[in-house]
């Protein structure tokens, strides 16, 4: 259909309608979402203030959970660097990739020439 067309203006008008009412409704989903979480979140947070509650863990296991989230992001971005080298998104390990010539060497040096 032309644009000339009553049926051709109608269906401009229904797509520029449908671009403006979706992403403005799920923005306002979003934000009615966003604003429920809040306020469930500051209602749990006074009654946990106001009950003493138990201790769930100690320092040490905090600080235990907190090394191994760490330890185990590094591991999959290095892990992904060297299973992909070539990739971009996940840059080589300190110049080091998998080595394809030798199965008993897990890791090569890729700038130098004396490695195997």
């Amino acid at each position: 259909m032309s644009r000339t067309t009553p049926g051709g203006r109608i269906l401009d008008f229904v797509k520029i309608f449908y671009f403006i009412v979706i992403p403005v409704t799920i923005g306002l989903m979003l934000l009615h979402n966003l604003l429920d979480l809040r306020r469930k979140a500051r209602a749990a947070l006074a009654r946990y203030r106001q009950s003493p509650g138990q201790i769930r863990l100690t320092l040490s296991e905090r600080w235990q959970h907190v090394l191994l989230l760490v330890s185990f992001i590094v591991l999959v971005i290095t892990g992904f660097a060297l299973k992909f080298p070539g990739n971009m998104a996940c840059p080589s390990a300190a110049g080091f990739t998998a080595s394809p010539v030798s199965s008993s060497s897990a890791l090569r040096c890729t700038t130098s020439s004396t490695c195997p």
